[in-house]
């Protein structure tokens, strides 16, 4: 009876080890997976969680585009809020980029909330904008619309001015 609870407790303690040591080499592939699920690829499509594309850009031609603001009273409608913008770098490509510009490329851009200082213009912001002029550098996330043929194909509401 003793040799037979001796012959049971090893043959336990041995398969208790054998599952541990298992699961221990497990858990290496299990973080290597989740490492290259969240990493960025470099093509199209972005990392996953990423939605936006960031670009630093240059203003280089501002324009207002009254015809199509007139009358409702919009900023638009006499304040600059079109930009011909080249692309000098996409630091993060997100899930919405599908190689629709690149960098060197000059695309027309609608900035939201003009691009004229924002501080009389847009109170009720908690930081206002210094606004942008030609020839000034900029970090923004780049809105894609989705309607064909939308005026505002490529967006920005928000942007960080470079010096």
């Amino acid at each position: 009876m003793n040799l037979t609870r001796t012959l049971v407790f090893s043959l336990v303690i041995l398969i208790g080890s054998s599952c541990h040591r298992r699961a221990a080499e497990a858990e290496p592939i299990k973080e290597e997976k989740s490492k290259t699920q969240t990493e960025q690829p470099e093509e199209m499509g972005g990392a996953a969680g990423v939605e936006e594309t960031l670009i630093l850009g240059k203003i280089i031609e501002r324009s207002v585009d009254a015809e199509r603001f007139e009358g409702d009273e919009h900023p638009c409608d006499s304040l600059p809020c079109e930009a011909m913008v080249e692309i000098i770098a996409i630091p993060q490509i997100g899930s919405d980029f599908h190689g629709q510009f690149e960098e060197g490329e000059l695309i027309e851009v609608h900035f939201d909330l003009t691009l004229e200082p924002t501080s009389d213009l847009f109170p009720e912001l908690n930081q206002p904008f210094s606004g942008l002029q030609e020839g000034d550098y900029f970090k923004a996330p780049l809105r894609q619309s989705t309607i064909t043929n939308d005026p505002d194909r490529f967006r920005v509401t928000l942007y960080e001015k470079l010096k």
